[in-house]
């Protein structure tokens, strides 16, 4: 399984009205660099992806999943009507794809 982190910032940015010249000068980054992560060329690291998750103020998970979902509207007033279970499977679901994520991370940062 593959995570478009890009894809996942890209409909952020778009929601929050935030341009990505934006957002690589909160990060400390080129703009170029941040092209390739959006345009899915390249993930960041995930200290990176952590740090953007802050600026845009979103949690980490929603940048990993791989489900499309209305995850900026973290202000909204709209709220789905999910019963707890399916909430409580969601999570354990999400949970498990970061966990995956960052053992893919750590095998790469061992292999250094």
């Amino acid at each position: 399984m593959i995570i478009n982190v890009g894809s996942k910032v890209k409909e952020i940015l778009k929601l929050k009205n935030i341009t990505q010249t934006q957002l690589a000068k909160k990060l400390g980054v080129h703009k170029q660099s941040l092209t390739v992560w959006l345009n899915g060329n390249k993930n960041p690291r995930i200290e990176t992806i952590a740090k953007i998750a802050e600026i845009l103020n979103v949690p980490i998970i929603d940048l990993l999943e791989t489900k499309t979902k209305n995850i900026a509207k973290t202000n909204s007033n709209d709220t789905e009507s999910i019963s707890r279970m399916d909430l409580l499977e969601e999570k354990i679901k999400r949970h498990e794809i970061e966990i995956k994520y960052l053992k893919e991370e750590m095998k790469r940062f061992k292999q250094k």
